[in-house]
């Protein structure tokens, strides 16, 4: 009978042992319930995933909210990035050491407590980087526009942050590098299950994260190769020469290399992938195709002060093209 109890107190201290060791092991390296891949988050949540994403892969989540907020951020150092749904909008953003804070915005109407999908998308040719909002993207990086973001160096490092759900009220879904059950670091005031906000619609917003009604234009969707037209809901880009596609992202090459210019005009390409042509004597306009002697009106030089004459096809009238200066009226005295 000795026996058999010190057989069976050995065996309960060997027992508390492997407890306590897996406890230990827990507590430094604790695992999201992986059957149940949905949380909601009050506001005051998050959870800090072990492993940094990466902006070569796929990364993104499943939101449902009326109110917002901060869906996934990463940051080293003065390295960040922030993913977040705002009011008609869902913006990234980020920064990095001695370089001014960039953002870029997906108008989408998206606190409606429906479910929606965001995600970073990496292609590799031509290399860019998308934002996707259910079935809208955006591009926020490519080798001419946000290149930084192509190369995120320390942003990537194995000591970053990565926060889910920080500043957010609502439900998430993980998703791609955003999985609940992976290894994380802290969980705080994150209630895993089905999510339990109702299906109503969402009447009273007052705490919703607003921002002013603003130009649709301001995070320059036209990559800064374009003119950027905003409308009620949405943008427009009249894309220089160089470039064409809805962003202007695609470059279709040497503008002059169609020759553009008229009679030995020159072109010239300009930074943002405009031309100009540079006429020779006796031609004007912007291709160099009106030649000023070719109608009667302009034979005896009705227009002053080194002004241009020409007579616009089906009209009656010749029109002068006045030089930079005080000049302005159609037809200039003289002096």
């Amino acid at each position: 009978f000795l026996y058999i109890c010190l057989f069976v107190v050995a065996c309960w201290a060997v027992l508390a042992a492997c407890a306590a060791t897996l406890a230990v092991v827990h507590a430094a390296s604790p695992l999201g319930p992986s059957d149940r891949p949905e949380a909601y988050f009050n506001g005051s949540s998050y959870i800090r995933l072990s492993r940094p994403i990466s902006l070569k892969q796929l990364v993104g989540l499943s939101f449902r909210t009326c109110v917002g907020g901060e869906l996934f951020s990463q940051r080293f150092e003065g390295y960040t990035l922030h993913v977040t749904a705002l009011f008609e909008q869902v913006v990234v953003s980020w920064a990095r050491p001695s370089q001014p804070h960039r953002e870029v915005g997906l108008a989408k109407e998206t606190l409606d407590n429906r479910w929606h999908w965001v995600g970073l998308r990496y292609n590799s040719d031509p290399p860019s980087l998308l934002l996707e909002v259910d079935k809208d993207t955006q591009i926020i990086s490519n080798v001419t526009w946000n290149p930084e973001l192509l190369s995120p160096g320390a942003l990537e490092a194995g000591g970053a942050v990565l926060l889910v759900g920080n500043v957010f009220s609502g439900c998430i879904l993980e998703g791609p590098q955003l999985e609940f059950h992976a290894a994380t670091s802290q969980i705080r005031n994150v209630v895993f299950g089905h999510c339990p906000l109702t299906t109503d619609e969402c009447i009273d917003r007052k705490d919703v994260l607003r921002i002013q009604p603003k130009d649709h234009c301001y995070n320059e969707p036209c990559m800064r190769h374009g003119t950027c037209i905003s409308r009620h809901d949405r943008y427009e880009c009249h894309c220089t020469a160089r470039y064409t596609g809805n962003n202007c992202e695609v470059d279709a090459g040497d503008p002059c290399a169609s020759a553009p210019c008229q009679h030995g005009g020159r072109c010239v390409e300009e930074p943002r992938g405009s031309y100009s042509c540079a006429c020779p004597a006796g031609y004007h306009g912007a291709y160099c195709e009106l030649e000023e002697s070719l109608d009667p009106q302009c034979v005896a030089g009705p227009c002053h002060h080194n002004a241009s004459c020409s007579v616009p096809p089906g009209a009656d009238t010749y029109v002068c093209a006045c030089p930079p200066g005080a000049y302005t009226h159609l037809f200039i005295p003289r002096t």
